[in-house]
């Protein structure tokens, strides 16, 4: 009897809980509704309000300075009285960044002690910021000083640490030595052991075989762990062979794989991530296609060596590269520019962030790189000058019957005040859909004449990397900027040395491979063009060109500088 009791208070208990949850459910909505839901529609998410508010806020700052309406359409913000067009703030600040980055680069406030093993990060941030910015030649002190840090940063097995004593790692290790390249003293030069940096790389070396599904065909991968039982990642791969390269010891022996490791880490999207199946990101797909340049160096360097020891042995392409989609990783660049910002994001639906200016920017370069032939040499613009680059383009006189000159391109006859609504008008709404050349790839025109017989016109030419160059250097100038000197993430954040340095070497690939004259505020006249203009940086290892060359040219022989 008891039992049944029991029984019968279980039943009265689930059938009131099966009686109440239209109830407790109806509460439940109500607090939903309370928290979530205005008016029937749910709120958008954090990451979608943050987009709006950077969108509203960048579109400020572009038209902050606006007097009145022009020719082309755009509103004035403030009345005036003036007849002169807007002189918008797309400045470089030079004077201001300098000084920020030598009040930084000998001591840094004790809030900085959370980065003790990021020193060598930090030489190389703000030595390489100089140098982008014309400050090529350091006062001979400062310049010591630097070499004798990094040189105590040096582990005695080779590679570098994060800081004197510490654990070698590649990441420093490649920070390192591109500070070192960036001095480009002799007393720089002497500073690498390179016999123990090629046996520590060697360490960190891992190679496999998989077989592939497709057809059964075993395929080296290798890829190497940051530091000794460390983590193996696409940062890995990258930083030694960067390293290698500058110590002119990358062979077939550091990249035997690795490429096929880059092809593993390709995801959907088309982008690289990390590791293989994670997701993509700009700064990994920076070290993916940038491994794949020093990889094809090895490969090219193989096939021009003619001494009877190799005899021109064939080397299979699947232990180089396999697998890699080129088509749909230049088209997740594309969409990784922001249409209002003008800027890249890192990720699918994640914030315009300045650093991506260059992981981003240089990896279109570098696109080419690896694709070769003589149109993708063409993009890469290796003979501009400063005067190419800061030169107003003559207004064209010269058209066919069909409006398009010999490369098969509309002529237009825009003065450079034209030039200058329309790249705002770009940043204001549409500047990804400019980045997007599938109308210069494959776009047939029809043009109807009078006796309605069709033409269709060959494919338009491709004339400039596929990203918006311009609305980069405007989301840099206009946005990332500080009063104070130095540069960030984004509107709102404050400067720090990475994003310093990165959106400075976005703005130099932006300058020298991107679309031309180089944005300038003012009137843009040609000295304000040519005072915005920064050092080219090479994009395969983000250093000042100019430094770059002098290295190779004079590391591991006999040196003959002053």
């Amino acid at each position: 009897r008891m039992r049944r009791k029991e029984e019968e208070e279980d039943d009265d208990e689930v059938h009131n809980m099966f009686m109440c949850a239209p109830t407790a459910a109806a509460a439940t909505f109500a607090s939903f509704d309370d928290e979530y839901i205005s008016n029937s529609v749910i709120k958008d998410s954090e990451t979608t309000v943050l987009q709006t508010e950077l969108e509203e806020t960048v579109r400020e700052m572009y038209l902050k300075n606006d007097e009145e309406e022009d020719d082309c359409g755009a509103r004035r913000t403030s009345p005036t009285t003036s007849s002169s067009r807007t002189k918008r703030t797309f400045n470089l600040e030079r004077t201001k960044h300098v000084e920020y980055c030598l009040r930084n680069v000998r001591e840094l406030h004790p809030t900085y002690v959370s980065l003790n093993s990021s020193r060598t990060w930090i030489v190389y941030w703000l030595v390489h910021s100089l140098g982008v910015l014309g400050e090529l030649d350091l006062e001979e002190d400062l310049r010591a000083d630097v070499v004798e840090f990094l040189a105590s940063c040096q582990h005695e097995s080779g590679g570098f640490g994060g800081g004197p004593g510490q654990l070698a790692h590649l990441a420093p290790t490649y920070a390192a030595m591109s500070a070192l390249v960036t001095i480009g003293t002799k007393e720089a030069m002497a500073v690498v052991d390179v016999g123990k940096l090629r046996a520590w790389l060697m360490r960190l070396k891992t190679v496999t075989t998989t077989t592939r599904k497709e057809d059964g065909e075993d395929v080296v991968v290798g890829s190497f762990a940051m530091h000794v039982d460390g983590e193996s990642d696409v940062r890995g791969s990258y930083c030694a062979l960067a390293v290698a390269h500058l110590c002119k010891v990358l062979d077939e022996e550091l990249t035997r794989g690795v490429a096929n490791y880059v092809a593993e880490c390709q995801t959907h999207e088309g982008g690289f991530a990390g590791e293989p199946g994670a997701e993509a990101h700009g700064g990994y797909a920076y070290c993916g296609i940038a491994t794949l340049v020093l990889c094809d160096m090895v490969v090219e360097k193989k096939k021009n060596e003619t001494t009877a020891k190799n005899n021109n042995k064939k080397i299979k392409q699947s232990e180089y590269k396999i697998g890699v989609d080129l088509d749909a990783f230049e088209e997740w660049l594309v969409h990784r520019q922001c249409g209002v910002e003008g800027g890249f994001n890192g990720r699918t639906n994640k914030l315009c962030d300045g650093c991506y200016s260059f992981w981003i920017g240089a990896s279109f370069p570098l696109l080419e790189m690896v694709r070769g032939g003589k149109e993708s040499k063409q993009l890469l613009f290796e003979e501009r000058t400063m005067e190419d680059l800061t030169s107003v383009p003559p207004i064209a006189s010269n058209r066919d019957e069909d409006g398009m000159d010999a490369a098969g391109d509309a002529i237009g006859t825009s003065t450079r005040d034209d030039d200058e609504c329309l790249f705002l008008g770009t940043l204001r709404d549409t500047a990804a859909e400019m980045c997007n050349l599938k109308e210069e790839n494959s776009l047939a025109i029809e043009v109807n004449n009078n006796d309605d017989a069709k033409i269709q016109k060959k494919p338009l030419a491709r004339t400039r990397l596929s990203f918006n160059a311009r609305a980069l250097q405007g989301w840099i100038l206009g946005c990332c900027q500080s009063e104070k000197g130095g540069l960030r993430d984004k509107p709102g954040k404050s400067p720090d040395f990475y994003h310093t340095c990165y959106c400075l070497s976005g703005l130099s690939v932006a300058q020298w491979y991107g679309e031309l004259p180089v944005l300038a505020g003012g009137n843009a006249t040609a000295k304000e063009r040519k005072a915005n203009v920064v050092e080219k940086t090479n994009v395969l290892l983000n250093v000042v060109e100019s430094k770059y060359t002098n290295w190779m040219d004079n590391f591991g022989g006999d040196i003959d500088m002053e």
